[in-house]
């Protein structure tokens, strides 16, 4: 398993009074093709690997679902609905809206839920995908910091906590994160055995109760035929950025007509829908930077991970007028808007970023994001 990412020196001797910067270091699969031996860039066409579907845990998983407790030290309840954790249960349970999904309750103390095998997984095949699962909050109980979940390849090696922020709260919502991050994070895929890891923030478990339903490893496909693929970039016009505090609204601010040249380094920024379902940020050398980045406004080069070094990849749901961009660092027109709130710094930046997308009949996009406090609206034209 690989524990340092890059180990760089200067000849051994001939290194007093030497120094040297270092930028963009990172792993590049040599072609997207392979998967399933952990040396390739991932598999696009591997069929989803379940973990839990239909009200039954897949044969893969074959220790079937699993908890730790902090009132037994941390040791494991294996099967029997959790009944030697005494901060934890789990059963099935018919929902309203669908069939049989499974229920999680939480006491005061720590305690997470995982789907367990003896044998490890090779799951290289989903380097591009995402570790996906819906979930439904039926009590919040003390919560109001969401949920964190994780996947490990046998202690100690982990994924690394991963936060998915509060999710489920108005009913069933598909929580879909890019595996390349549990990779960052720590993640060998070609020994995986927990299909996923889940669990309350710390402290603010008890009266919780949650269901899922439908997780799995998959590798998203886009569609073929969505009218989004292709390049796209700020139209190069007067309000092409505007915020308010409603979606359509510029009344807080509006992109200049003279910032349209001020920030030229941003209006040439390519969006890029590819038809394989990767999404690309080409933000050639320069692009607008700001304060909250660590450097002076204006063009600079691209800051991590708003750098496009993380692979991305794109949904879309024009029946839903959405499209959401999966992957660390990748964004449509400003890094900084998401989904829950504005960053502050980048290593803020979410896995992933919901968009809604209307198509105008002139041929551009008009793009929307709820910040929470407000909301960012982009044009973008095709390239």
């Amino acid at each position: 398993n690989v524990n340092a990412g890059l180990v760089l020196f200067p000849t051994w001797g001939d290194q007093q009074g030497y120094s040297f910067e270092v930028a963009n270091v990172r792993y590049e699969a040599e072609s997207s093709e392979g998967g399933g031996d952990g040396a390739g860039g991932g598999n696009p066409d591997a069929p989803p690997y379940p973990v839990l579907k239909n009200g039954e845990v897949a044969a893969a998983w074959e220790d079937g679902i699993s908890g730790f407790d902090e009132g037994i030290g941390y040791a494991d309840c294996v099967g029997e609905g959790g009944a030697e954790c005494p901060n934890l249960s789990w059963s099935f349970v018919e929902d309203d809206e669908r069939e049989s999904v499974l229920q999680v309750e939480h006491g005061a103390g720590f305690a997470g839920l995982f789907f367990k095998s003896t044998e490890t997984r090779d799951l290289s095949d989903y380097l591009n995908g995402v570790l996906s699962f819906d979930i439904k909050v039926v009590s919040s109980g003390i919560n109001t910091a969401g949920f964190i979940m994780k996947a490990d390849c046998i202690y100690p090696c982990s994924s690394g906590d991963q936060a998915i922020g509060t999710v489920g709260l108005t009913g069933w919502e598909t929580v879909e994160f890019p595996v390349i991050d549990l990779v960052l994070g720590g993640l060998n895929l070609q020994s995986v055995n927990t299909g996923l890891v889940i669990f309350p923030v710390a402290s603010q478990t008890d009266g919780v109760v949650y269901r899922l339903d439908n997780i799995e490893w998959k590798v998203p496909q886009a569609p073929a035929s969505s009218s989004l693929v292709g390049a796209w970039r700020i139209a190069p016009e007067q309000g092409a950025l505007m915020v308010g505090p409603n979606e359509f609204d510029g009344s807080w601010w509006q992109l200049p007509e003279a910032d349209v040249t001020v920030r030229a380094c941003l209006m040439d920024d390519l969006y890029v829908f590819n038809a394989d379902g990767s999404f690309e940020n080409r933000l050639g050398d320069e692009t607008w930077l700001e304060a909250w980045q660590g450097v002076d406004e204006g063009c600079g080069a691209p800051v991590a991970p708003h750098d496009a070094s993380i692979p991305a990849r794109w949904a879309h749901d024009p029946t839903a007028n959405q499209v959401t961009i999966e992957g660390q660092g990748a964004f449509l027109g400003l890094a900084k808007a998401n989904n829950d709130g504005q960053l502050a710094a980048p290593y803020e930046a979410p896995s992933s970023i919901t968009y809604n997308v209307y198509e105008e009949d002139d041929g551009s996009l008009t793009i929307t994001v709820d910040y929470q406090e407000g909301w960012w609206t982009y044009k973008l034209v095709r390239d």
